[in-house]
């Protein structure tokens, strides 16, 4: 996004499946993701990341 069209900063929107990956660029990529809006929780794995790697 960044590259290709030239943006420093931007938002993010997403529903099903569009509500797990605006969740991850602004987790990622906080630094030019500025803002998410989901219309739908991303649901977890009973047994999160065990790890700081994971």
């Amino acid at each position: 996004m960044t590259k290709n069209l030239g943006y420093k900063r931007y938002f993010a929107q997403g529903g099903d499946w569009g509500s797990a990956i605006s969740t991850w660029l602004g987790f990622d990529y906080s630094k030019n993701c500025k803002g998410i809006h989901i219309n739908m929780l991303p649901a977890r794995h009973i047994d999160r990341p065990k790890t700081e790697e994971e």
